[in-house]
């Protein structure tokens, strides 16, 4: 008997091919993994960030506060808390790995895993196998102008470590809903869990699966219509899996972060930029032949011509216009833009993720196209798997070479910053402070270099921007002795540029790194004893520039702006230059502090205040000799008590909410506890 060649069986072809495009990209970023710090330009934050959580996580801490970057970050009253406490668990658990090395590996496992879940999630939504691994495979193919959206320079250069995630959990999120309420054959809860856990990885890409999901639903009506009951559970219990998140979110808007400026980017793109960005090339095939260009329009084409009676077409084209229009931001749309909600303080340029997902869908099915049509003049089978061989090894091939140059990282054996982080280690009571004009505005010096010396450095563009407005008052400090000392800098770093700025001194060259330091520092902390000055209430946003304008004089005469924040209330500022002049009568015995608190022990006239020069939040609670006491809100966006004269000891302390920790809990058992149902009932089913 003549033997018979044997082939995988058609289930097992999808696994294989996803499993080889994997391996080529884990072999492509080896020299990624086993270099030092990443390039990536919020990499280095999140790095910190997660280190940070990694260390409150050993000690058994619950309450989340950082206050490394932008004069101090409440956590998770802003930021969506998956991916960092995620991370901060990895660390803490693998002791034994480099925080860095963990990091990296998380970078990785996600973009290698990208394929295969919008795989799954393409075949949840109907696709056929052929259809959704050409899709899968087409995911790491995307070359854009634009670090941002589904490409691997939005993680290799600028560094969205928590959009990774979301872009995995998209189509699982939008796939879950669809088996559930259209082919329903998967319980709710699985599409509810899917999408709380994609809102808490990155709100945006959230927000788009919730954008995707409305869409499908409308444009399958009759159907989801039998369903009323179940989409309403649907929708209240994905918002009570991240209440515990959202809550505090939306009841502290008025103390956070958005945008410190606005730019081209943050003001979005006329309509027509946008569309001549994709018919161009620049949006699909930055730098190589338009040949994902071309074969989404050969895709669109297809769609229109053989699919434009299904619904899948009309939820695609309503996606794609839409999230096109949304692009455009208040170039297209004016101020009306920001009363849309939740987009007040977005970055309309995020919309790109809807378009090139359109766009990829619409590449796998020219493809798909066009090798049935090969199929048919082909002689034989075996020239249609030699030629669909030759075209997969040319992708890996292409893939491997694009990967390896784009994901960079320090040299495994460089210790310069190691040795500039342990020199400004030696003084952790002021922040330091760093400048792009002095050759230091680089993430390693602003995001990583104080995770390396455990000490704070005054302003970031990473993480801090979304969750303090005070990224714009650290942005434009005056360097003057007065500002500096309200911002509590001692210590500034240049490279490159040996006449540090006024009034800083050179104190230590290491390499090309120069350390300058104020030699005044010594007389002054994150403490200072400070009168009560003008008054101003209003929308915080809306305040900062004459807070700005303020706080400089008005420190300089030992006053500090006193504050009422609330948004919507009408802008009213009382000006108060009379009374006394000059710092109140005391001193600051003692101070001591660590990550959640803040002691000072201090005698002081009655009626004097104690300053804290770190972030406000409703979250702080103040005691004096143990007693708790109102904190007044003052400028720039700091934290004081009164003083009732004498000698007291005067404690800041962080504390997320009971009822935050405990709706966290809940989340937490709750989703855990459904996951080992589900999967035991499905177990144990005849």
């Amino acid at each position: 008997m003549a033997h018979q060649p044997t082939e995988a069986p058609r289930w097992a072809r999808p696994k294989i091919l996803l499993s080889l495009n994997s391996l080529v990209f884990i072999a492509a970023t080896l020299p990624f993994l086993s270099g030092g710090a990443p390039y990536g330009d919020d990499h280095s934050a999140h790095l910190a960030l997660g280190v940070h959580l990694s260390k409150l996580l050993s000690a058994g801490g619950t309450d989340f506060f950082w206050s490394h970057s932008n004069l101090g970050l409440p956590l998770f009253a802003s930021y969506q808390p998956i991916p960092s406490v995620v991370t901060g668990l990895l660390l803490t658990v693998t002791p034994w790995l480099s925080p860095v090395l963990v990091f990296k590996i998380v970078v990785v496992a996600l973009w290698a895993s990208l394929p295969v879940t919008w795989f799954v999630g393409a075949r949840w939504l109907g696709l056929h196998s052929s259809r959704a691994l050409t899709l899968a495979l087409l995911t790491l193919c995307l070359r854009s102008h634009w670090h941002v959206g589904l490409t691997l320079t939005s993680s290799a250069y600028t560094g969205l470590f928590t959009q990774s995630w979301g872009l995995c959990l998209f189509p699982l999120a939008v796939g879950a809903f669809h088996r559930a309420f259209i082919r329903q054959n998967l319980a709710w809860p699985w599409a509810s869990l899917l999408l709380a856990i994609t809102l808490m990885s990155h709100l945006f890409i959230g927000l788009l699966s919730g954008i995707a999901c409305a869409l499908w639903a409308a444009v399958n009506y009759r159907t989801v219509r039998r369903h009323w009951r179940g989409l309403i559970l649907h929708g209240s219990t994905s918002f009570l899996a991240c209440a515990f998140w959202l809550v505090p979110l939306l009841t502290t808007r008025d103390y956070l972060g958005g945008l410190p400026w606005m730019n081209d980017t943050y003001d979005g793109w006329p309509l027509r930029q946008t569309a001549l960005a994709f018919l161009g090339g620049g949006a699909l095939d930055a730098g190589r032949s338009p040949v994902l260009s071309l074969l989404a329009l050969l895709g669109v084409g297809l769609a229109v011509w053989r699919y434009s009676r299904q619904p899948a077409f009309y939820a695609l084209s309503l996606f794609a216009v839409l999230g096109w229009l949304l692009m455009g931001g208040r170039e297209a749309w004016g101020e009306f833009y920001g009363r849309i909600p939740m987009h007040e303080h977005v970055n309309p340029l995020r919309y790109l993720t809807s378009l090139h997902t359109v766009a990829l869908i619409a590449a796998a099915l020219g493809i798909h196209e066009c090798l049935s049509r090969c199929r048919k003049y082909l002689p034989g089978r075996i020239w249609v798997h030699l030629g669909l061989g030759a075209l997969l090894v040319g992708l890996w091939i292409h893939q491997y070479a694009h990967v390896s140059t784009i994901f960079r990282a320090k040299p495994a054996q460089e210790t310069l910053l190691h040795r500039v982080a342990g020199e400004l280690a030696r003084d952790r009571q002021h922040r330091f402070m760093v400048g792009s004009r002095y050759g230091t505005g680089s993430h390693f010096e602003r995001d990583y270099l104080p995770m390396l010396a455990d000490r704070d450095q005054l302003q970031s563009y990473a993480l801090g921007y979304h969750a303090t407005v005070s990224t714009y008052f650290a942005q434009h400090i005056e360097l003057n002795a007065h500002s500096l000392r309200l911002f509590n800098v001692g210590s500034f770093l240049s490279r490159g540029v040996d006449d540090p700025p006024r009034p800083f001194r050179f104190s230590r060259g290491i390499g090309p790194y120069r350390i300058h330091r104020i030699p005044q520092a010594s007389q002054w902390g994150y403490f200072d004893l400070v009168r009560p000055g003008t008054r101003l209430e209003g929308d915080l946003r809306a305040l900062r520039p004459h807070i700005q304008a303020r706080m400089g004089p008005s420190f300089r005469d030992g006053k500090v702006l006193v504050l009422n924040v609330k948004s919507g209330l009408p802008m009213r500022i009382e000006e108060n230059n009379a009374g006394k002049k000059g710092a109140p009568k005391g001193r600051i015995l003692s101070t001591e502090r660590n990550a959640l608190n803040f002691t000072a022990e201090v005698t002081a006239e009655p009626g004097a205040w104690l300053m804290l020069k770190v972030n406000y939040f409703p979250f702080w609670q103040a005691e004096i000799d143990g007693e708790v006491v109102p904190i007044h809100h003052v400028g720039p966006n700091f934290m004081a008590v009164t003083l009732p004269g004498g000698q007291h000891t005067v404690r800041w302390t962080y504390r997320n909410p009971p009822a935050q920790k405990i709706a966290a809990a809940a989340s937490l058992f709750v989703g855990l506890g459904w996951c080992g149902f589900a999967l035991r009932r499905r177990r144990v089913a005849p």
